[in-house]
């Protein structure tokens, strides 16, 4: 009696921790599609500010006159500023994707080192 109850208890316990696994690897595999998609918009948008770099560059032998070439240039400084804002908020989400990835993985972890000393106990019992 008293072992149908442990194997009972330790089946359930096992179930949940199947359940939990299943859940984090999920939420893991999403967190990694996501991480892979703003890996590529970080990608095209360097593409943007390369070209825009080649652009500066390219502007700079045709414009002749001092001032209109201090407006183009504040004008990209300031686009450059944004993008560069828009890049950090980017960075930052990827570290939080990061960390939750990390975190999803680590509660993998723990629920297979529970799995295994589930298994374990019932092999002791």
């Amino acid at each position: 009696m008293f072992h149908d109850a442990s194997v009972k208890a330790l089946e359930k316990k096992v179930s949940i921790l199947e359940k939990e696994k299943a859940k984090a690897e999920a939420d893991r595999d999403e967190l990694k599609k996501q991480l892979e998609e703003l890996t590529k918009v970080t990608e095209e948008i360097k593409s943007v500010m390369t070209k825009q770099a080649k652009k500066l560059k390219k502007m700079e032998g045709e414009v002749e006159d001092n001032a209109k070439m201090f407006e183009l240039l504040s004008t990209e400084v300031s686009d450059l500023h944004v993008k560069n804002v828009k890049l950090n908020d980017i960075n930052k989400t990827l570290n939080q994707l990061i960390s939750e990835l990390y975190e999803a993985s680590a509660n993998e972890l723990k629920a297979m080192k529970l799995e295994m000393e589930a298994l374990k106990a019932d092999k002791v019992v």
